[in-house]
């Protein structure tokens, strides 16, 4: 009897463990068909030619980017980390019947779409990392039935939306990043109850607003968690809900000319007034440094003309006879360089074609250096930049190649350069409109004309976004971190279409012989006097002063008499008093159908030109709020990444 009972019950457990091998076959083959339809939808790419449909042939042993459990019985892991011929794919819904998957890694490769819902039913999921990506959309309503998840990780994407209140159902979340995404609204009170289990949290870089909730706020006290977020307040941040910009302005009705008003009546606050004296004396200051470099340069480079070398070579001379045999000489000693395929002209073709540069020829003139225009035999226009003094800098031609190198959309790009011991020179692609202040402020422009002539709100809503993206790029996303330094509106140049051309990044430290900045009037932030030293957010308080001088019509400085007036400063005086629609341009007013809408680049404006640097926004965290306030659509998303490799930062 105990020898039938043993056999039967042998036999009872080969049964049922033939009846389990069997679900467990069922199951992995029901997975192997979802990972087949997954590939479809990734456009069958060749990174995953393993994924294929031999019937032998098990995922869980070959296929690649596929983990599976301890007995290979069914899929719990996906793994596809920057798969670059995964770009402009979508992530197909026939992922959620992956049953069985506790982590999700798709980082870097370039998916576009949204989350498909069905990844929340995913009930064993514990990590979820998408970031990386370019995924746009809401984020899924519904997170509670992943009780398991740990680690949620949406960075560096494209995601709108509000953060929705149901992350609340992931109790054992550890990680939830959200950064660098077009995320907006409030944080919603309810996640707060996450915050017990929360190690790191990081919502920066988008569009949220009002005060962080307290129970963030206390652990995450890091403000890199929270910056980026221009109107989003409370600590960790430094700015306080109590002074953060309002959204909206009310209407005045007094429409004359606020350049009219007195600009030097003081502004009511100690904010303001503490810092006028500071500013006051550091702009004397620079004044004078500067006033006593150039009586120097002057000194020094009249001497050089009178003590030039006998034998012509090597000296640092000022050029006085284009045709004198030492310079002819000195400019066979010469570097020429082209980045631009097909321009086969030399550079004294150029030079001829210039003119000789004669003053007939001169399209704008600077501190540093004179431009002229180049037409060629064939019709192609060139802007010829040269230097006024030889010596622009040890490193010219190595930085050269380096700043011709930084290409975008929105920067004005160097076709090539020259360079020997008396002249160094710049050309690039001839601007069909000229300067942005050409535009707004140049001798064409009348009391009588301007209504005609100067661009309509859709326009300057363009321009303003151009800059932003280029500006972005320099800073965060070229591969190194380029300082513009010197941004305003005459290094702004628009083409036939208006589109803007930032030009001269980078330059004014190899040009202008000082280690340290040297003011331009209006658009130099204080701080950058003070602590002779630029930064990523000097160049964004010249970006509000521009942006201030698209919304006004005005001029970065105005005189009345001898008195120079800064329009960064007028703008911030009637804002301060709950006047600041006064000061837009009337063709804005005009041509906008939105009156909030201006109030909300006020704001921005405003912001940018604070006068402590930390309460700035990031230039891509300009672009990224521009990209979705602009009436024309943005061929690019601006980009986020924040360059390890600071070179020409200083």
């Amino acid at each position: 009897m105990q020898m039938a009972a043993s056999f039967l019950c042998i036999c009872a457990c080969l049964l049922a463990s033939i009846i389990m091998g069997g679900h467990q076959t069922t199951a992995l083959q029901s997975e192997k068909d979802a990972l087949l339809r997954l590939k479809e939808g990734f456009g069958n790419p060749r990174s995953l030619v393993s994924w294929n449909l031999t019937v032998n042939v098990s995922p869980c042993k070959s296929w690649v980017g596929i983990i599976c459990d301890i007995n290979s019985s069914s899929v719990i892991g996906l793994s596809l980390t920057g798969f670059r011929d995964l770009a402009g794919r979508r992530i197909s819904p026939d992922i959620a019947d992956l049953h069985h998957l506790r982590s999700i890694e798709l980082p870097n490769n370039g998916l576009i779409g949204t989350i498909p819902p069905g990844i929340t039913n995913l009930s064993c999921l514990e990590h979820l990392d998408i970031s990386g990506n370019a995924l746009t959309g809401a984020l899924p309503l519904l997170w509670g039935n992943l009780s398991r998840l740990v680690i949620l990780n949406l960075s560096d994407n494209r995601i709108s939306g509000t953060i929705p209140t149901g992350l609340v159902g992931a109790i054992n979340l550890r990680v939830l990043r959200l950064e660098n995404n077009h995320l907006s609204g409030h944080i919603p009170d309810s996640i707060v109850d996450l915050v017990p289990t929360l190690i790191t949290f990081n919502v920066s870089y988008n569009h949220l607003v009002g005060q962080i909730p307290r129970g963030f706020s206390k652990k995450f006290n890091d403000y890199s968690a929270f910056e980026g977020n221009p109107f989003l307040c409370g600590k960790p941040l430094r700015m306080a809900c109590a002074t953060a910009m309002a959204q909206t302005l009310p209407q005045q009705d007094d429409t004359r000319n606020p350049m009219n008003r007195d600009p030097n009546r003081p502004s009511p606050g100690k904010r303001r007034s503490s810092h006028k004296g500071p500013i006051i004396i550091a702009s004397v200051l620079g004044g004078t440094a500067f006033l006593l470099g150039l009586m120097i340069l002057c000194i020094v480079f009249s001497r050089r003309r009178r003590h030039t070398e006998a034998n012509g070579g090597g000296a640092t001379r000022q050029v006085q006879n284009w045709f004198s045999p030492d310079i002819q000489a000195d400019r066979r000693r010469g570097t020429y360089k082209v980045f631009s395929r097909g321009f086969n002209y030399s550079y004294d073709e150029l030079v001829t074609n210039a003119g000789y540069f004669d003053t007939a020829h001169v399209i704008g003139k600077g501190r540093y250096a004179t431009v002229y225009k180049s037409q060629l035999p064939d019709g192609t226009l060139v802007a010829v930049k040269v230097f006024k003094f030889s010596n622009v800098g040890l490193c010219y031609e190595k930085d050269m190649e380096l700043l011709a190198s930084i290409k975008h959309r929105n920067l004005l790009a160097i076709k090539g350069f020259y360079a020997n011991p008396v002249e160094k020179a710049i050309f690039y692609n001839y601007v069909a409109n000229g300067t942005l202040y050409d535009v707004f402020h140049g001798p064409k422009i009348s009391r009588d004309t301007r209504d005609d002539v100067l661009p309509d709100w859709a326009l300057r809503q363009k321009i303003a976004l151009g800059i932003a993206q280029a500006m972005a790029y320099l800073h965060r996303g070229c591969g190194y971190k380029i300082l513009h330094r010197d941004l305003k509106s005459t290094n702004i140049l628009l083409d036939a279409d208006y589109n803007p051309r930032v030009s001269d990044f980078g330059l004014i430290h190899l040009v202008s012989g000082r280690a340290e900045p040297v003011e331009t009037l209006g658009y130099t932030a204080p701080e950058v006097l003070s602590g002779k030293k630029h930064t990523e957010k000097g160049d964004v308080y010249s970006y509000g002063v521009v942006l201030l001088e698209l919304l006004t019509g005005q001029r970065a400085v105005a005189y009345i008499g001898e008195r120079a007036v800064k329009l960064a400063e007028w703008v911030m005086r009637l804002h301060d008093e709950g006047r600041g629609r006064e000061v837009f341009d009337p063709i804005v007013v005009g041509t906008c159908q939105l009156p909030e809408q201006l109030d909300r680049y006020l704001n921005l404006a405003v912001l940018c030109i604070d006068v402590n640097p930390s309460n700035r926004p990031s230039m891509a965290e300009i672009a990224n709020i521009l990209e979705t306030q602009c009436s024309s659509a943005s061929p690019l998303r601006s980009p986020d990444c924040k360059a390890n490799n600071p070179l020409l930062s200083g």
